[in-house]
């Protein structure tokens, strides 16, 4: 089984790719949907925020204010590092053990934070979507409703873009519109089946 790491800075269009990937019928495991399940009421993990960041960061339903959670870290980068200390370690050992459920041909762990959590070191190739920094900024914030000093202090919590890029074995570049990403995941995958 050949595991593809996907990654790409916030509002890099990384959901994009994984959606496609998905389509084409490619397993993929989410980083980002084990973290929201596994902070469901009740949960473990959301038993040590709410005793590590108070009542207030849920909501009257007793679900977690992901909103007001992100306001709170991102402005306290020692409240970030407790944020990922709760976090990462819980979903990094979830991701291993959905690996070894699977037998594919071809894997995908789409992660945020792959190469920040060292799941780049279980991977077998980095996909990193890449984007220039301004249409990353417009992105986010038409999306996300944010301003730009919100946004900066949220994408400096991640690896810089040359970093990230650094790390690659493929990078999709996403400036252009989404067929043209999709070109170059089918590109990329057929590389996968020609290899």
């Amino acid at each position: 089984m050949k595991v593809i790491g996907l990654t790409g800075g916030m509002g890099s269009g990384k959901s994009s790719a994984s959606n496609y990937l998905s389509e084409k019928g490619v397993s993929v495991i989410d980083a980002d949907k084990i973290s929201r399940e596994m902070v469901s009421p009740g949960s473990d993990a959301l038993n040590e925020l709410v005793r590590n960041f108070g009542k207030e960061i849920l909501k009257h339903d007793g679900t977690l204010n992901r909103k007001l959670l992100a306001d709170i870290v991102f402005n306290d980068k020692r409240k970030l590092r407790m944020l990922n200390l709760i976090m990462h370690e819980r979903i990094v050992r979830e991701i291993k053990d959905q690996l070894e459920t699977f037998d594919e041909k071809i894997m995908v762990v789409d992660a945020p934070l792959l190469i920040e959590t060292g799941l780049d070191k279980i991977v077998d190739e980095i996909w990193v979507v890449d984007i220039d920094e301004n249409t990353q900024m417009e992105r986010i914030k038409n999306r996300d409703n944010l301003s730009f000093k919100e946004i900066k202090k949220r994408m400096e919590s991640q690896l810089s873009r040359s970093e990230r890029n650094r790390h690659a074995d493929v990078i999709l570049d996403n400036s252009g519109n989404l067929k043209d990403l999709y070109r170059q995941i089918d590109e990329a995958l057929k590389n996968q089946q020609d290899s």
